[in-house]
């Protein structure tokens, strides 16, 4: 994946908040297809495929009462294991193009106007199509793509304003208290200055000490109790400085992209939901600064 659609929060934000007192929800409730079996997708709440095996039986407490956090997938080996999204209701709209007809270049250029070169390169046009279009491809819940013309254009509007309050005005790509002084290495990588909250000054973008002066390594936003398949793996050890309090971009969790992708699981299920393969960004989670089609939008 390249740069983590602005769409990747779009996947996963809703994946665990659909939920009832009591009654089956799940995408399980009436079993599964033959070669299929009930699995958990544990990327919103800790839930593992042991905890989803009853729903087909009727059980009606959780998992089994949030309609995603339990699924039929292929008991295939090897078969993309992509967690659905919540249910809208709504109909495909095989009318309209979304990007013909409601979401438009000009439309595009007239509501995202990046101010840094940065941003310029990832938040573009074609590649917020790409994504749309590589998600809609994995999912039966079209992005942008269900019900009228109205509640189309009224998802897309949605999206572009939560974009745009978490990039500020589509200008950030890095959070930047973890990402300070970002500099280019000679060997293509970015390099970031990370700095602690009590040491950070928002209003200058400083740091009065650098986050290595007290710590070994880097150890934010690694959850070690939510590895694979649950999360990236990572410990906080295996980021370390390179010198003059700088550490490798590619190699560290913290917030990026239009939708703040940040924690160890949550780049796992950006990943797979958006490519069926968790590997990508949980190998390099800076591609969701820096691959236009790939930051979670």
């Amino acid at each position: 994946m390249h740069t983590t659609l602005l769409l990747t929060a779009a996947v996963l934000l809703p994946s665990g908040i659909y939920a009832q007192k009591g009654g089956n929800l799940s995408n399980c409730k009436n079993g599964c297809n033959l070669g299929e079996t009930c699995v958990g997708n544990p990327f919103s709440q800790p839930v593992n495929d042991d905890d989803c095996k009853t729903c087909a039986a009727g059980r009606y407490w959780w998992p089994c009462n949030f309609e995603t956090l339990c699924f039929c997938h292929s008991i295939e080996e090897g078969a993309l294991r992509v967690p659905p999204a919540p249910k809208s209701g709504l109909r495909v709209n095989e009318e309209l193009d979304l990007s013909k007809d409601i979401l438009t270049q000009d439309v595009f250029s007239l509501l995202v106007s990046p101010t840094t070169d940065e941003a310029k390169a990832l938040y573009t046009y074609d590649g917020l199509c790409n994504a749309i279009s590589q998600y809609n491809d994995n999912h039966k819940e079209k992005f942008g793509n269900m019900g009228t013309e109205e509640q189309m254009r009224a998802e897309i509007a949605a999206f572009l304003a939560h974009t745009a309050i978490d990039t500020k005005q589509y200008s950030t790509v890095r959070e930047d208290m973890h990402c300070l002084n970002p500099m280019t290495g000679s060997d293509g990588k970015v390099y970031c200055q990370p700095c602690k909250e009590e040491h950070y000054d928002p209003d200058t973008k400083t740091c009065s000490q650098s986050y290595f002066a007290t710590e070994n390594s880097y150890k934010e936003y690694c959850d070690v109790t939510r590895q694979a398949p649950q999360g990236c793996s990572c410990n906080n050890e295996q980021v370390v400085q390179t010198g003059n309090g700088y550490m490798p971009a590619s190699e560290a969790y913290f917030k990026r992209g239009a939708l703040s992708t940040g924690w160890n699981y949550d780049y796992y299920g950006a990943s797979q939901s958006l490519m069926g393969n968790p590997n990508m960004l949980c190998d390099n989670p800076d591609l969701v600064s820096t691959n236009p089609q790939e930051s979670p939008r």
